[in-house]
This record gives C-alpha cells, structure tokens and sequence, in this order.
C-alpha cells in the first residue's frame, strides 16, 4: 500500500486510493509483485500461528523466501543495464540476510528453551550465518559494481549507502 501510495502520490486513505490501489496490483508487474507477496505473507502467517509440527514451520520458512524473492524480480536490481547479474546478486543478498537475522532472531527467542541442545545448534547456526555473511557481502559487492558507472557515483546517495554498508561489514567481521 505505501509503495503504491509513494508512486501515484496519492495518501493511503485519500479519496481514489483504493481504486489506485486495486490498479496498481492488478495493471502494473510491480504491484501485482507486491500484491502475490502479500498473499504470501499471509499464507505463512497463518501457517506460522498454527505450526504444531516441524514441517510446518518449515514450509512456513520456505514460502518466506519465496516472497522476498518475487520482490527482487521486480525490484531497483531488474531495471539495471545488467538484468540478470542484478537481479541474481540481490536475491542472493536477499536470501542470505533473511537467513542470516532470521535465523539469528530465532536462536535468540527459542534459546532458553533449547537446555544442551544450545552447545549444539549455536555451532550450527554459525556456519549458516558465515556462509550467509559471505553471500551477503559477495552479492552486495556485484550488485554495487552493477548499479555504479563510476567512483564518481560514490558521492551519490546510493554510493554513500554502500560506503556506509561496506563500513559496517567490515566492522562485523
């Protein structure tokens, strides 16, 4: 809703919006992006409050990433010059951040409950998260070679964000 809001210029609530809104989701490849991912969502919400066994939870995990991928097929990556570079690197980038903090957040909330299991699932998560690391930077470093023609383009909004983003990696590691 906020993006359709963003690109028509017209508030969320004002007079018109809804009928925007059903245009945008039903006319445009963005919108109808956004709109299966939202139904996506949704899927995985209610898989994810009704989750009793393993498997579900699972396929709750899977139809997440499904969702995040339809948003880099449309997204800033598949209007590059480099279609295809663009829109690989940054669903890889996009999957491996989601496993990364996701997987993180999950290790945090379910920690106290795992008693030994903890000694065994922390070494594991690691190696996920190293491998997400590794994806993350790798893809982010494509997609920032993709998306600036020059150093020049370091100066733009953009390159300040990778610069800033490139600090912050380095600072992780």
């Amino acid at each position: 809703m906020l993006t359709a809001a963003d690109l028509s210029d017209i508030p969320v609530g004002a007079p018109g919006f809804g009928g925007m809104l059903v245009s945008f989701v039903g006319q445009i490849d963005l919108g109808r992006s956004l709109g299966v991912s939202a139904l996506i969502i949704l899927v995985v919400i209610t898989l994810a409050i009704s989750a009793t066994r393993i498997a579900t939870a699972a396929w709750a995990a899977t139809l997440s990433l499904l969702a995040v991928l339809l948003i880099a097929l449309v997204g800033h990556s598949a209007t590059g010059a480099d279609h295809m570079n663009g829109v690989d690197s940054l669903a890889i980038h996009l999957v491996g951040v989601c496993l990364w903090v996701g997987g993180l957040a999950a290790l945090l909330l379910i920690a106290g409950r795992l008693g030994d299991q903890l000694q065994i699932v922390v070494p594991r998560y690691s190696r996920l998260a190293g491998w997400c690391f590794a994806a993350v930077a790798a893809s982010g470093v494509i997609n920032a070679l993709l998306r600036l023609g020059s150093l020049r383009d370091l100066a733009s909004a953009y390159g300040l964000l990778v610069i800033g983003k490139t600090a912050a990696l380095e600072l992780w590691a």
